[in-house]
């Protein structure tokens, strides 16, 4: 009975060492604190190119508007000369440059952006001769920029040495849509969650879906157009078709 008391206290003696050593971060079941976010995907499923897509006041572009001007523009409505410019993320561009002259350069550079301007250069070096293409890009909207560019060609030899310099000034178009959803694609934002109807562009008309499109909060929302989604058209609310029809 003795043996047995001693025991019972023997115990409760480690019992209670063990509870006022453990720190109150270990006893405390902790579990990783998840953040809820709400979410939106459209897919593209149907057999039509769309863009400019908005659903509460949000578009879904997946670009930063930083650098929206990332991407190719060409210059094809002159018949005397045609400029191709692709800007990358990483800093440097390529550009193709051709007149009925029979001046042609074909090169890549660096560019730097301040607010609105982008400032261009690129320099080939070939045996006697030094060919140069410098210029500024000026935002004009997210599908056209204004160029202003100069190509040198420097030629030399032991007698001579010849300088020929060609300014282009013109505006170039981008080459694709921003926020273009091409079928069997599709783009996926955070949202807000609420009600609105999905608007979008189809050549150049504004469409919306006829139904609201609901997102709960801390929902993952996924939405998908079909030929046979019906839509509405914005400036004209009696024109009522599927999207394959349009």
């Amino acid at each position: 009975m003795k043996r047995n008391i001693m025991k019972i206290f023997f115990y409760l003696f480690i019992t209670v060492i063990i509870f006022l050593t453990c720190d109150d971060d270990t006893i405390k079941d902790e579990k990783p604190t998840i953040e809820n976010v709400t979410t939106l995907q459209i897919k593209n499923q149907s057999s039509r190119n769309i863009s400019k897509i908005l659903w509460n006041d949000m578009q879904f572009d997946n670009v930063d508007n930083d650098m929206i001007f990332i991407g190719s523009w060409t210059l094809n409505n002159n018949i005397y000369k045609a400029v191709d410019i692709e800007f990358y993320g990483n800093g440097s561009f390529y550009i193709w440059y051709w007149s009925t002259n029979s001046r042609y350069y074909q090169g890549t550079g660096i560019w730097s952006r301040n607010k609105d301007e982008l400032n261009l250069t690129s320099t080939k070096n070939d045996t006697g001769r030094k060919q140069t293409f410098t210029g500024r890009a000026f935002l004009r909207s997210e599908n056209v920029i204004y160029f202003d560019g100069s190509y040198t060609d420097i030629r030399s030899n032991i007698s001579t040495t010849s300088t020929e310099i060609v300014y282009i000034t013109e505006f170039l178009d981008r080459v694709g849509t921003i926020g273009q959803l091409t079928p069997g694609n599709s783009l996926k934002n955070d949202v807000n969650f609420g009600s609105s109807y999905i608007f979008f562009t189809y050549n150049s008309t504004a469409y919306r879906t006829k139904d609201l499109l609901i997102v709960n909060k801390n929902e993952e929302k996924i939405f998908v157009f079909t030929d046979y989604t019906v839509v509405v058209e914005v400036t004209n609310p009696n024109n009522i078709k599927t999207l394959g029809e349009l």
